[in-house]
Formats: structure tokens, C-alpha cells, sequence
């Protein structure tokens, strides 16, 4: 389930982060680079360390990977990141709100199921690429926009 949710969120967040500085979508890269950003980011979570610090890692790697594959500059990637990471926060939270208004559940019974808590993190990651497709839609991909 971690997986599943996982590389579903990064690859979530990997897209939209793309289609907000104006690359193409191109799922198998983008689905490699989630897998990528996902190993990256569960191994520091499970070094056990400083909350957070997993959030200022992925942002910089994933900056650093978008300004890598493509023709961006670090500013678009850093934006692009940030917006994504923002995105995702905010959707964690009322997705959070809305399952807990809806099910009366304590927080602290949910944080302790592991499948509950992992499950609330499947809509956010599906909600992210939904967004990302939408984004692509109305701001239109710049060709050539990939180096590889």
C-alpha cells in the first residue's frame, strides 16, 4: 500500500509540477521520475529524520531533476516544484478534513491505521495527475521542451 499510494503521489506531484513550467506530459518519464523521487524521499523518512526535512529534500531534488531533463530554467523548476509540493499540501489537508468530518473517526485512530491512513493518500496523488492533465490542457506544451 505504501508503494502503491507513494509513487502514485510523487508521480502526481512530478506531473504537475511539469505541466506547470510547460513541459509535455510523457507518462513513462514522468512515472520513472515518481519512482525515483519516491525511493529518494521513503528512505530519508525511514532514517527517522527532522520532520520535514524529506518536503525541503524532494523540493530541491525535484527542481534539480526538472532543470536536468528539461529545457527549463531553475527558476520555472523551482516554481513548478514548489507549486506542486503547495498543491499537494493543501489537498492532503482537506481530503484529511473532509474524512474526518464524514466519518466522525479520531484522528489518532486514523494516524494509527496504517491502511486508513495510507488509502487517504490515494485520492490526493490521483487528484494531482488529474490536475497536471488539466493544467496541459489549458497552458499549452512548449515542443523540444525535454532533453532526453
Amino acid at each position: 500500500m505504501i508503494l502503491l499510494q507513494g509513487i502514485l503521489e510523487l508521480t502526481g506531484v512530478a506531473a504537475f509540477s511539469l505541466a506547470v513550467v510547460r513541459v509535455p506530459l510523457y507518462w513513462g518519464r514522468i512515472t520513472a521520475l515518481g519512482i525515483l523521487l519516491f525511493a529518494v524521499t521513503y528512505t530519508i523518512r525511514i532514517l527517522q529524520t527532522t520532520f520535514g526535512l524529506h518536503t525541503a529534500i524532494l523540493l530541491f531534488l525535484l527542481s534539480l531533476l526538472i532543470r536536468k531533463v528539461t529545457h527549463t530554467s531553475p527558476v520555472q523548476s523551482f516554481k513548478g516544484s514548489f507549486l506542486s509540493l503547495i498543491t499537494l499540501t493543501l489537498l492532503e489537508l482537506v481530503i484529511y478534513k473532509i474524512f474526518v468530518m464524514m466519518t466522525k473517526y479520531d484522528p489518532d485512530y486514523i494516524i494509527s491505521n496504517i491502511i486508513l491512513w495510507k488509502s487517504l493518500g490515494l485520492p490526493q496523488g490521483i487528484l494531482m495527475i488529474i490536475f497536471a492533465i488539466i493544467i496541459s490542457k489549458y497552458k499549452k506544451p512548449y515542443e523540444g521542451a525535454w532533453r532526453i
